[in-house]
């Protein structure tokens, strides 16, 4: 464990649903290999691009189990495991650590919300201390959660504290808070996933404003930009018509979006 390290491009996967909102687990081999294909080295699978906290418990086991076996280590896979309750968390870390996750990470308490850095440090410690074997990361998804701590200081207090802590998945959309973290993990083994690399293509986060924006407006992105039909999202998220979806194909091929991605992954 103490040479983990994620390396390359990391990618929070969709979870496809069936039309009437069951989890279809028939596109999880297509849509490994389409992930493998891109040359994407690991998968945040359950986090909220995959509407984890849209999922039941078990339902994220099975998410979980589906991944592991349409991976078939081509892939790191990190387990989101953060839920609305300590007890779900731990089971989730037990599960994943069984399951043949690579690594687990967590978004902190986002109902009853801890006060201070050392409230986060001590729920997340527990959460890590179910999956011991396994790396841990934080997550940090601010404007989900409404949770506004320090990172800098929660990754800090919480090195000495959390034996298997690997660093923190910071999608926060401060600049600065991110820049702290990384001067606060120099000279370390930690690392700092970056999670907003939407916000870099402004003309993208345009288009997918006008029609909502948000995970359901991303997921419908990915529709039309792999081929693979990965369903609606789960409500109360919204989906979208066929027609609205053949106006975002046509509005992301006249800003060039699919001329960009077959340059980059040329």
């Amino acid at each position: 464990m103490d040479s983990f390290k994620v390396e390359g491009l990391v990618t929070a996967p969709f979870t496809p649903f069936k039309g009437n909102g069951d989890i279809n687990f028939e596109m999880f081999q297509s849509y490994a290999d389409y992930l493998v294909s891109m040359e994407i080295s690991a998968v945040f699978v359950n986090g909220s691009t995959g509407e984890g906290l849209s999922l039941t418990v078990e339902e994220r086991k099975q998410t979980l189990e589906a991944w592991v076996k349409a991976v078939k280590n081509r892939m790191t896979i990190i387990a989101h495991v953060g839920a609305l309750n300590i007890k779900d968390c731990q089971a989730l870390s037990q599960h994943a650590q069984a399951a043949g996750a690579d690594a687990i990470a967590s978004m902190a308490s986002l109902y009853y919300k801890p006060a201070t850095e050392e409230d986060l440090v001590a729920y997340m410690k527990e959460v890590a201390a179910a999956a011991p074997k396994l790396p841990f990361y934080y997550y940090d998804i601010d404007f989900m959660t409404g949770v506004n701590l320090n990172n800098a200081k929660f990754l800090r207090l919480a090195a000495p504290a959390i034996p298997t802590l690997k660093g923190a998945k910071v999608s926060s959309r401060s600049l600065q808070g991110i820049a702290d973290c990384l001067t606060e993990i120099q000279g370390t083994k930690m690392q700092i996933m970056m999670g907003s690399d939407e916000y870099r293509c402004l003309q993208v986060s345009k288009i997918k404003a006008k029609y909502g924006g948000g995970f359901a407006a991303s997921k419908a992105v990915m529709n039309v930009s792999s081929g693979l039909d990965m369903g609606p999202p789960r409500l109360p998220l919204k989906s979208y018509s066929k027609e609205t979806t053949e106006k975002i194909k046509n509005e992301l091929t006249e800003a060039g979006y699919f001329y960009w991605m077959k340059e980059t992954w040329k």
